[in-house]
C-alpha cells in the first residue's frame, strides 16, 4: 500500500457510518484484556495519517469510536487497578 492509498483508507475508515461496522462487547472485552499495543517502533502509517487512524489502529478497530471507546475503558482500567493496589496496601479503606 503506498502513502496515498493509506491516507486514503484513513480518511475513509474516519467518515465511515458507525452503523456499517461491528464489535461486539466481547471482542472490545477482549483487546481490553489483552492490551493494544500500537506500534512501538516508527509507524509510516502513524505519521501519515496520525496516532489514532494509523493501519495498526484500523486493523483492530472497525471504526473510530470503538477505538475511543477503548481508551476510555483503558483509563478506567487503569485507575481501578491503582485504587485496588491503595486497597491492598491499606493506604485507603476498601
Amino acid at each position: 500500500m503506498n502513502d496515498i492509498q493509506d491516507k486514503d483508507i484513513a480518511e475513509r475508515w474516519q467518515l465511515r457510518n458507525i452503523e456499517e461496522t461491528s464489535m461486539s462487547e466481547e471482542e472490545l472485552s477482549n483487546v481490553l484484556a489483552t492490551g493494544f499495543i500500537q506500534c512501538e517502533e516508527f509507524c509510516k502509517s502513524r505519521y501519515l495519517c496520525g496516532e489514532d487512524s494509523c493501519r495498526c489502529v484500523r486493523s483492530v478497530f472497525p471504526h473510530p469510536e470503538y477505538y475511543e471507546e477503548y481508551r476510555s475503558l483503558e483509563q478506567l482500567k487503569d485507575k481501578l487497578e491503582a485504587y485496588l493496589t491503595l486497597v491492598k496496601l491499606g493506604e485507603i479503606d476498601g
